[in-house]
């Protein structure tokens, strides 16, 4: 007489057990144990794994195609921080009212230092002969981003550089950095703008040389340029560079590289590790060697769907090998 099958209960642990004398790696043996505990769940739906399946990637589409959209820029405005010798940002009113014609108009004048803000630096702010904001294609100006958290560091020393270790162990937990990416590091310092005294961390916001933020080390963007050929590069702070650095040889390098790079950014810890596009666009001034961006990120909702496509994937081919 041919046995019974066994109730779900004991088919998985018969599975289990088949499994212990197979070749399969530990860490999918477990994964395949893990799975089958739900077995007797499966086999009473009728087959309702499947629907269940679909019905929650329907669900996940819907939710992860939704792009969502971070605004990377403070206001410019009266409450714009320089650096110290800079002109402020300043707007007139060349005409404000209702017209003769009896319609409104508003039109204003503004004026303002390139460096003020949120704002990108071409290669010309600190390289002899570089580019402008004319000369540099506008694919300079956005890409697939990244955000390095140093949040962290920066909250237990204000005067901490980013380091090429920092930037191996970002690249250990989230795979290796792209070319041409955006490489935006959280310093966690946009909550202190505009506060100059707070943002520039000093008790003298007219003397450069008692500030106290933290930067990129030189090390770091060589590696991100010479090693990771980033196109563009973002912080938190007032400058690439930390407070303390020498001739802003931060600036001198990138420059040098015909890389520009935004400074005063906020937000970005509204950002996940990857999955982005970065953009700064600034206008195409002639001569211009930098000018304020209103800068945002799009995360894409894809990066989601495809981590649960691989899973849906894993768990139908663990079902049909196994069960």
């Amino acid at each position: 007489m041919t046995p019974p099958p066994p109730s779900p209960p004991f088919r998985a642990l018969t599975i289990s057990r088949r499994l212990h004398t197979s070749t399969y790696h530990p860490t999918m043996l477990w994964t395949v144990v893990s799975l089958l505990s739900f077995a007797p769940v499966m086999s009473r739906s009728g087959g309702g794994l499947v629907d269940r399946l679909m019905l929650q990637r329907q669900q996940q589409q819907q939710q992860q195609q939704q792009e969502r959209v971070v605004d990377l820029s403070h206001t410019l405005g009266p409450d714009t921080l320089f650096w110290p010798g800079f002109p402020g940002f300043n707007l007139t009113h060349l005409v404000k009212g209702n017209t003769s014609g009896g319609f409104w108009l508003e039109a204003n004048w503004i004026s303002t230092s390139e460096h003020g803000g949120t704002h990108l630096d071409a290669p010309a702010h600190f390289a002899q002969g570089g580019e402008h904001l004319q000369d540099l294609s506008v694919d300079k100006f956005f890409g697939p981003g990244i955000v390095v958290n140093a949040s962290g560091q920066a909250a237990v020393n204000p005067d901490f550089q980013l380091g090429v270790t920092d930037l191996e162990n970002w690249e250990d937990q989230n795979g290796r950095i792209s070319p041409q990416s955006v490489v935006l590091v959280n310093f966690g310092w946009s909550p202190r703008y505009p506060d100059r005294y707070r943002y520039f961390n000093t008790l003298t916001p007219d003397d450069p040389g008692t500030f106290h933020f933290p930067g990129i080390g030189l090390q770091a963007l060589q590696w991100l340029v010479q090693q990771r050929d980033t196109k563009l590069i973002g912080v938190d702070v007032p400058s690439v560079d930390h407070a303390q650095a020498q001739n802003f040889e931060g600036h001198q390098f990138l420059c040098a590289h015909r890389i520009p790079f935004v400074e005063s950014l906020t937000h970005l810890d509204q950002l996940p590790a990857q999955g982005m596009t970065v953009y700064a666009v600034p206008l195409s001034i002639v001569g211009g060697s930098g000018l304020p961006v209103r800068a945002f990120a799009v995360v894409n909702g894809a990066e989601g769907m495809r981590v649960w496509n691989m899973w849906c994937f894993l768990l139908v081919w663990v079902l049909a090998k196994c069960l």
